[in-house]
Formats: C-alpha cells, sequence, structure tokens
C-alpha cells in the first residue's frame, strides 16, 4: 500500500509518468487524467484519429492555460483485438519509465486488455491503473482499493469547457462574484419587485427604454413608480428631455432587459452557494473549431461549472414554449458535452404557452429540469436547490 500511496503523490509532484488514455468521444474523458496527475508525457491510444491534430491543438491549449507542460502523442490502434490492443500497451510500458493507466474512457476490449497486461508486466514495470468519476472528482486505484490516490482537485472554466467542445465563449460582461455580493440589497429589492408581476415586469423594462418615454409613461407604470421611489431610478428632466440616472452601474446592467434581472439572481444565489468553480451569464457560443457552422442560436443565459461538469441554464421571465426547450438542448449536448446538466427556470408557470404539464414532460424527456415558479419560491427553498444542483 505504501508503494501506491507514494507513487500518487510522486504523479502529483510533476515526476516523469507516462499516462495512457484510451481516446474517446467525450473529450472531458480524454483530459480529465492530465488535468488530475499533470503527467510529464501523455498518449492517447484510438482507433479513428482523423481529428487528432483538432483536438491536440485544443488540448495544448487548455493545457498552458493551467501551467502544465505535457507531451501529446496519439497511437493509432486496432480496438477489434483484444490482442493487438494489449501489444500496443505492452510496447509503452517497456519504452516508458513509469506508466498510469487511465481507464475513464474506453470500452470492454480496452479493459480486458489491461487486465492482462496488468497480469503480466506488473512485477516488471511501475503501472498503476486509474480511473476518475467525472461528476465527483474522485480518482479510483483500480487495482488497489484500499489505497486512494491523493491528486489535486480538477476545475475547469466555462471558456475552458466551450473550448474542449469546439467552441469559443464570447462574454457580454464579465461576472464578478464580489461586486454581485457587494450590490446583494439593490439586486434583492429589484427582484421582489419583479417577481410580484413579471408581465408587468416586462412591459415597464421595455418602456423604460423606448425613446418615446414619457414622466406620464412612468407615473402609469406600477412597476417604474416603484423602482423610482426605491431608489433604483431618478428621473429628471435636463433642457427638453428626460433623463433617467440608474442608482448604480450594476441596476442599470439589471434593467438592460427585461429578463437580465432573472438571469443575474440566478447568478447571486449560485455564487452565494460557493460550490461552483465558475459562473458566467450571458454566453454567446462561436463554432470556433467546425468546418461547418449549425443554424442554431447558440447563446446561453447562465453557465455554471460544478467541477468538470457544466450546467446550462435557460431563464425565462416572459412566456415560454417548446422553443426554449429545444433550442436549450441543441446547444448544451453540443457544448457541454456528455456531463452536462441542462435547467430551464421560469419565474412564472403561469406564462407557459399551453400546457405548463406537456412542456415539461418534453423537457425531461431531453433530460431538462424545469424549475417552474421560480419567483414564488422561497429563499430557503431556493438556496437548498442551488446546493443540490
Amino acid at each position: 500500500m505504501k508503494f501506491f500511496e507514494k507513487s500518487a503523490m510522486m504523479i502529483v509532484g510533476g515526476d516523469t509518468v507516462t499516462l495512457i488514455e484510451f481516446y474517446d468521444e467525450a473529450p472531458i474523458e480524454n483530459i480529465v487524467g492530465c488535468f488530475k496527475m499533470k503527467p510529464e508525457k501523455v498518449i492517447f491510444l484510438g482507433h479513428n484519429l482523423q481529428r487528432a491534430n483538432q483536438q491536440e491543438k485544443i488540448y495544448r491549449t487548455l493545457f498552458e492555460r493551467h501551467g502544465f507542460q505535457i507531451k501529446i502523442e496519439f497511437v493509432q490502434i486496432d480496438f477489434s483485438t483484444v490482442t493487438q490492443i494489449a501489444d500496443v500497451i505492452r510496447s509503452i510500458l517497456r519504452e516508458n519509465e513509469e506508466c498510469v493507466i487511465d481507464c475513464t474512457g474506453g470500452g470492454e476490449l480496452e479493459l480486458i486488455a489491461v487486465g492482462i497486461v496488468a497480469a503480466e508486466e506488473r512485477r516488471k514495470v511501475p503501472l498503476h491503473i486509474h480511473s476518475t468519476d467525472i461528476v465527483s472528482g474522485r480518482i479510483f486505484d483500480c487495482d488497489n482499493p484500499h489505497c486512494i490516490p491523493q491528486y489535486e482537485n480538477a476545475y475547469l472554466s466555462v471558456d475552458d469547457s466551450i473550448l474542449l467542445h469546439g467552441g469559443r465563449a464570447q462574454l457580454d460582461f464579465n461576472f464578478h462574484a464580489e461586486d454581485m455580493l457587494a450590490h446583494e440589497a439593490d439586486m434583492r429589492g429589484m427582484w421582489d419587485i419583479c417577481r410580484e408581476n413579471a408581465e408587468q415586469w416586462n412591459t415597464a423594462v421595455s418602456r423604460l427604454h423606448s425613446p418615446n418615454v414619457t414622466r406620464s409613461v412612468i407615473a402609469r407604470s406600477t412597476v417604474l413608480k416603484k423602482l423610482v421611489s426605491n431608489g433604483f431610478l431618478k428621473i429628471y428632466t435636463e433642457g427638453n428631455e428626460l433623463q433617467i440616472r440608474y442608482k448604480t452601474d450594476l441596476v442599470k446592467r439589471c434593467l438592460k432587459t427585461s429578463g437580465r434581472l432573472l438571469e443575474l439572481m440566478v447568478c447571486l444565489l449560485a455564487a452565494k452557494a460557493n460550490r461552483f468553480a465558475d459562473i458566467k451569464s450571458d454566453v454567446h457560443i462561436d463554432w470556433e473549431y467546425q468546418d461547418e457552422k449549425e443554424n442554431v442560436d447558440n447563446e446561453i443565459d447562465v453557465i455554471l461549472m460544478r467541477g468538470l461538469c457544466p450546467i446550462y441554464i435557460s431563464c425565462k421571465n416572459g412566456r415560454v414554449n417548446d422553443n426554449e426547450i429545444y433550442k436549450l438542448n441543441a446547444v448544451a449536448n453540443r457544448f457541454g458535452g456528455k456531463y452536462v446538466k441542462k435547467v430551464l427556470i421560469v419565474t412564472d408557470a403561469d406564462r407557459i404557452e399551453g400546457s405548463s404539464r406537456k412542456l415539461i414532460s418534453r423537457a425531461q424527456a431531453m433530460g431538462i429540469e424545469v424549475v417552474a415558479n421560480f419567483g414564488k419560491k422561497s429563499q430557503k427553498a431556493l438556496n437548498n436547490w442551488f446546493l443540490e444542483i
């Protein structure tokens, strides 16, 4: 047991370790071992390496962002026979000083081959077999269940996760949790006004940005009057023109569009949960590394990163129909990958067009969680939801 524990600590320290990976269609399964173990070299074994050059570029970029210097090699292999897989693994073991085989990716034949080689080579060369639970981040020593390797936790940013799946994130603004937490009282004050009547809120914010807005328009709006009386807005005349002054830049941002406050409230509550590695709002995704661009709207209201797993959230303060769940499903699956979690948050379930039960049923069939009546939930219920998601 001491040998394995020492070896795990040596790997973290960056010794000359070679990591053997079975090239998988899920990109996160290809690189999680590198983020955990920080090897000197990683060798990907795969039968279909048509995109290897493209993936190598992405992996190198990610490694450099996180301060890793890892040599990358790809080896073409026929996965139809256990014998050939085992032969290739044996060859790598003999050419490299110390190896770790990561079984996070790969299929049944690969695992059988690893078992055969491990039984033969264990006493000849230093060999360790590991696997990672992507969701929990836990890493397991497959050939010594009594040992728990002591690797650092691995995290990806929203930008990292999107790049890993062939895209590039563009942000309307950079979300800073500290700034938002410092103005929490203002955000909650506006949210209390919004959630009283989401439809009136949407109408009022739209009128606020109309070139034809007048004092009489503001006076007729219950929502705008509350925003003024609570100090979020100041209305005054300069010359012959009506001027609007916002209490803070954050208040102005919350009132930029009718749905922006809901998005930022989701970000605020996520920040307070203190369990997400990254939080981004209003994320636009470009197809950076694709030969063909699909005709979809690549915009997500909020993306959270829980360790290595992204959570794509669509926030709707107004009317909701089936198009929202289809769009969320398409973009999240494409850029979130195998382990993405998909959520549709609706302020008021009464704003769901048609039957809310049918929409929720369709969403669930796509693996989308629907949080209906978000605006009517208690603070405790919302806090618990963000702690459990």
